[in-house]
């Protein structure tokens, strides 16, 4: 069926993919550059986007400062342009950070394009590689055929193996964000692809005798993985975003994270500072900073919370079936297909036609022109920095 992607809130660098006129949008808009071009997958990072359509053409708009999308123009007002030089594999899946950009293929390869960064600046993508990257750049996957990845602002968190029971991480470790202890004195090890599994004694304690993932999310500086009815949680905890009851520093090695009274785990998102879990029943939980409303826990909560917590339940009019989580902010789909917003809102990410924050969800009203075609569908939605995406089809 065909598909349009949807863009709201900022886009002063660009990343509306409007022009250079449209620098922000309080209320949902068509991006008419792919009407014709049958999009499958989006990715919103901090500051730029790709597309993915059914041909394997790849496009990407936004910030360009550091090559994250992929090209050696300087300039982010260029527009929306087809990425020149990607494998001649096909693209599965694609994921975006602050200055990196990422896709797998369908034999499991890993390419990225960009940077790492950490608090000293540019880092690159490989010991023997520590330069801005215009081009895509094949990932060290140590063998293994990465079936699932996902991008914080500096780090690559992916699922590898036939079997989904292998985790590898790349990047930045200075939170914790990868899952092993990266000594400042040598950061450039957090380039080498490392293994993070959990071992089985630390699982079996959970009553699981060996872990295959089905989900993982990475946060600004924190990461989670979905095995059986257990979250996996690691990186920096500031705010309570690991949800294991605290807010002490930074976890270096995943640990388990329990929902209450919790049926199976199907989905996460992660925000700067805080995370969600969807479960099966279409209940949806949240935890870590909560200042502007990111947790959805009600009108007047905005303390950080250290543990899950049940995200107001009445705002949703049927189960829930898709998230996402921006730096600050949420979508959420639900299955009667409404769609949902909340957490900060001072570009107009929420898509609510105001620059206030939502503390707890509500509804995102399509424009006439979207809302009033047939068979519409909502396929994928994505939070970036401050702006978000929304991909439907309709007949």
């Amino acid at each position: 069926m065909p598909t349009k992607v949807v863009v709201f809130g900022s886009g002063d660098c660009g990343q509306l993919g409007l022009g250079e006129d449209i620098t922000e949008l309080e209320r949902p808009m068509v991006v008419p550059f792919f009407d014709d071009k049958d999009i499958t997958i989006v990715s919103a990072g901090g500051l730029h986007n790709l597309a993915l359509s059914s041909s394997g053409t790849l496009y990407s708009w936004g910030c360009n400062d550091e090559k994250a999308l992929g090209h050696d123009e300087p300039e982010w007002n260029i527009g929306i342009i087809a990425l020149p030089l990607m494998p001649s594999e096909r693209i599965i899946q694609i994921t975006c950070g602050d200055s990196i950009s990422a896709a797998v293929t369908s034999q499991g390869r890993v390419y990225s394009w960009g940077t790492f960064r950490d608090s000293q600046g540019v880092l690159g993508f490989s010991p023997s590689n520590t330069q801005l990257q215009g081009t895509p750049h094949l990932l060290d996957t140590n063998n293994m055929k990465v079936v699932d990845i996902s991008a914080g602002a500096n780090h690559l968190v992916a699922i590898a193996g036939e079997a989904r029971d292998t985790l590898i991480s790349w990047g930045s470790g200075e939170q914790g964000q990868l899952g092993r202890r990266v000594l400042a004195r040598h950061k450039i090890n957090g380039l080498r692809p490392v293994n993070i599994t959990p071992k089985k004694g630390i699982l079996s304690q959970y009553g699981l005798a060996s872990g295959s993932y089905s989900r993982i999310a990475c946060g600004s500086y924190h990461s989670l993985a979905i095995t059986s009815s257990l979250i996996l949680a690691w990186g920096l905890n500031n705010y309570g975003q690991l949800g294991n009851g605290d807010s002490s520093g930074s976890q270096m090695l995943p640990y388990p994270t329990a929902i209450p009274n919790g049926t199976s785990i199907v989905d996460v998102s992660a925000g700067e500072h805080h995370s969600l879990a969807l479960l099966s029943d279409g209940r949806l939980f949240a935890w870590g900073r909560g200042d502007s409303g990111q947790l959805g826990i009600s009108k007047d909560f905005t303390s950080p919370s250290y543990s899950p917590m049940q995200v107001a339940p009445t705002s949703f009019e049927a189960p829930v079936q898709m998230i996402a989580s921006g730096s600050n902010h949420n979508l959420a789909v639900d299955t009667n297909q409404n769609i949902y917003s909340w957490g900060f809102g001072a570009m107009g990410q929420l898509g609510a036609g105001s620059d206030e924050d939502r503390h707890v969800p509500e509804r995102l009203m399509l424009p006439k022109s979207l809302a009033s075609l047939a068979g519409l569908k909502v396929r994928q939605i994505q939070a970036g920095g401050q702006h978000s995406l929304l991909l439907v089809e309709h007949h």
